[in-house]
């Protein structure tokens, strides 16, 4: 993600404090994403392998008992995705954020001409 709206990570030694101190953020935040990323498809693969057991009948061993398959699972994939939304929101604030830190001001376009007035020409 950083890569995509940044084209790299920023470089925190040659920038100013406040831009620096941005760069470490949007750093920090990308590592937080990519573990709660991590999590969910390591819950989400396990929800997945337990259904494909179920849907293919070979769940023999659990006797016919309902012990919330999913429950567990279920609960912690919508949270992580949850989280997951709520880091992406945070780290895309943090690049625009960045973007507009570092982005150099438009140059101030040249003064608008004054307009001549109307006057009405006298013709003698």
């Amino acid at each position: 993600m950083v890569r995509s709206l940044l084209g790299g990570f920023p470089v925190r030694s040659s920038q100013s404090a406040p831009v620096a101190a941005l760069a470490w953020l949007i750093r920090e935040a990308a590592d937080l994403l990519d573990g709660i990323q991590e999590q969910l498809e390591s819950r989400a693969g396990y929800a997945v392998g337990q259904l494909t057991r179920i849907a293919e009948g070979r769940d023999q061993y659990r006797h016919g008992a309902t012990d919330g398959v999913l429950q567990l699972a279920g609960l912690q994939v919508e949270m992580l995705a949850a989280r997951r939304g709520d880091a992406v929101r945070h780290l895309n604030a943090l690049c625009t954020a960045y973007q507009d830190l570092v982005r150099p001001a438009a140059p101030a376009g040249p003064a608008a001409a004054p307009s001549p007035s109307r006057r009405p020409v006298s013709h003698r």
